[in-house]
């Protein structure tokens, strides 16, 4: 990897890094500006790329891909990398269109893949509400399985809010109102901290252990401040 990020890399040696497979230094390879790879070799990681995420973005940034390698790369990333390809200058108006044609594709696919993951979510949410199992431990599973339209669905529900509510909760990343949006919702102590850790993912200063091992670290007032701001006046005890 270290060899992949000098600059001035010639193409032979380029081909001998892309030619060891590993994931990692082959994308330190692609997001050198200054490594020159074969024509060849560029679009053979292409077709290779599909699957292989961490060399989206990189790829997307090489100046040197190929018409070809253009137009597949585009058939694979996402939506924001896609932005990113139909942006690019020195293109021709006809790959300019291909590529803007298939931003707008993918726009609409992506649309349709989340609405169909929201609807899923809540038919989840309405059959565990009628066996009453909608609690700790259904919303601690969607958390680990990284379902965050299960779990964003669950809060709505369990605390009468609405979604986008949940979902301006969870953009404010703030360890102290997603810890009282769990205790709103009836959850434990241990459910906010998964939500801390596993689903946002924030840093270790970040988070907001509990007291004394199990108990909500703050006074039930506070907790009902921080969720005034978001427009939730809790009841809860």
């Amino acid at each position: 990897a270290a060899v992949a990020r000098r600059k001035d890399l010639d193409e032979s040696i380029s081909e001998v890094i892309v030619a060891s497979l590993d994931v990692a230094t082959v994308a330190s390879l692609l997001a050198n500006p200054h490594a020159r790879i074969w024509e060849q070799t560029l679009d053979k990681l292409v077709d290779d790329a599909k699957d292989i995420v961490p060399w989206h973005g990189p790829l997307v940034s090489r100046s040197d891909l190929s018409v070809r390698a253009l137009r597949r790369v585009a058939g694979f990333v996402g939506s924001s990398l896609l932005r990113q390809l139909s942006d690019r200058h020195g293109v021709s108006d006809e790959t300019r269109s291909f590529l803007g044609q298939a931003l707008r594709e993918r726009l609409e696919k992506e649309s349709l893949e989340s609405r169909s993951l929201q609807e899923k979510a809540i038919d989840q949410v309405r059959d565990a509400l009628a066996r009453n199992t909608l609690d700790s431990t259904f919303v601690e599973e969607a958390i680990e399985s990284g379902n965050r339209d299960l779990v964003i669905e669950g809060l709505a529900a369990l605390g009468g809010v609405a979604r986008h509510t949940v979902e301006r909760i969870f953009s404010a990343r703030n360890s102290r109102v997603v810890t009282a949006l769990a205790w709103h919702c009836g959850l434990t102590m241990r459910t906010a901290f998964k939500m801390q850790t596993l689903l946002l993912k924030l840093s270790a200063d970040e988070l907001l252990p509990a007291r004394t091992g199990v108990a909500f670290p703050m006074a039930n007032d506070e907790m009902r401040w921080h969720l005034s701001f978001f427009g939730i006046n809790s009841t809860q005890s």
